[in-house]
């Protein structure tokens, strides 16, 4: 545990020159900007979305608005493909369910305009919204459509992001069997040739699945390497999720101290670059914490702070979730009428979600 705590303390010190690095040259950019006309002006648009989108959605999303509205006066195709494509991650980043309109257009003109490798990301988004909002059918048959362009390519780190996200699918239908399965087919491609994109990621998802299949030994020690990983310098997305998965392994281990420590500083990361979903669900762990060390009422302040969070976005799981959470804190209550709406609200959202026909693989 000193070895983790040690690389907790390295990997801060890490982040904070980061940050200040990243602030520098978005300053920089923000300078030059108002002296630049046409394709420039783009380009510089989409920069400084990208510098943003690991610091602040809201400001990527600025950006990237403008970067569509720029693309469009200039008439070039590609320019709003990508415009598009990266207003709509942020909007998804965001829980909003207004990103799968934005790449359904970019997708739209990508194919008419036979750009592959547009056409592949933008697949790959699509699935990955549609999982964001428990649309698991949709996600599958995108994520199996980007995996089929990815394997006729053969480039071995696009095929294990592909691999990658279809684990992520049949963990939120917990079928944690096959997750595990993709998930370890990306990681090994990804060690096998040398890869390190997302790497810290694949050993995230194979813990976080570890984890929900009850190997929390394992679990520890895959999230152990994340940190290993992310002593050179993980972004705060990487951090975020390394602290979730890190607190939810915490909880089992009945560290609830730990566990604590870890959801609070998930929450301040979530807060920061604007992650409603993290924010949400750690929240959401809080309040179970509270619950099971009998303080309903502690437990129903971080709830209804969990599903505050969720107002305006369309994350259909983590709502689930509350609700079901919501039914077991007023029960404890004795607040029968309120556990039996929330009951009734748990059926009626479930049924919706899962009333697809699902895509068996």
């Amino acid at each position: 545990m000193n070895r983790v705590r040690f690389i907790f303390i390295a990997l801060f010190v890490v982040c904070i020159q980061l940050a200040y690095a990243q602030s520098s040259e978005i300053d920089s950019i923000k300078k030059i900007l108002p002296l630049s006309k046409g394709h420039e002006h783009f380009e510089l648009l989409i920069e400084l979305f990208k510098k943003n989108l690991g610091v602040n959605y809201d400001s990527a999303l600025h950006y990237a608005s403008l970067a569509t509205i720029k693309a469009r006066q200039i008439g070039d195709s590609l320019s709003i493909v990508k415009s598009y494509n990266a207003q709509g991650w942020t909007r998804m980043r965001l829980g909003s369910s207004l990103c799968i309109p934005d790449f359904e257009y970019a997708l739209e003109i990508a194919r008419r305009n036979d750009y592959q490798d547009q056409v592949k990301y933008l697949l790959n988004n699509l699935a990955i919204s549609h999982n964001d909002f428990a649309n698991y059918d949709k996600a599958l048959e995108y994520h199996f459509q980007s995996l089929q362009l990815r394997q006729l390519e053969g480039k071995a780190s696009d095929i294990s992001v592909a691999l990658n996200n279809i684990g992520l699918v049949y963990s939120n239908l917990l079928d944690y069997e096959n997750a595990l399965a993709y998930f370890q087919q990306s990681k090994d491609l990804k060690e096998k040739n040398g890869i390190n994109y997302d790497l810290d990621r694949a050993y995230i998802n194979i813990a976080l699945t570890q984890f929900n299949l009850g190997d929390y030994d394992l679990a520890l020690e895959n999230i152990s390497k994340v940190l290993e990983i992310c002593n050179e310098g993980c972004n705060d997305e990487v951090q975020v999720e390394a602290y979730f998965a890190l607190a939810k392994i915490s909880m089992k281990k009945n560290l609830l101290s730990k566990a604590r420590d870890e959801l609070k500083k998930t929450v301040k990361i979530a807060r920061r670059i604007g992650s409603n979903m993290y924010q949400s669900q750690a929240l959401h762990l809080n309040a179970v914490i509270e619950l099971e060390e009998n303080s309903p009422n502690k437990a129903l302040n971080y709830l209804n702070e969990s599903q505050s969070t969720l107002v305006g976005t369309n994350l259909r799981d983590q709502t689930l979730n509350n609700y079901m959470l919501y039914v077991s804190i007023y029960n404890d209550l004795g607040d029968y009428q309120s556990a039996s709406e929330y009951q009734q609200k748990y059926i009626e959202l479930n049924r919706e979600i899962f009333s697809g026909d699902l895509i068996k693989n």
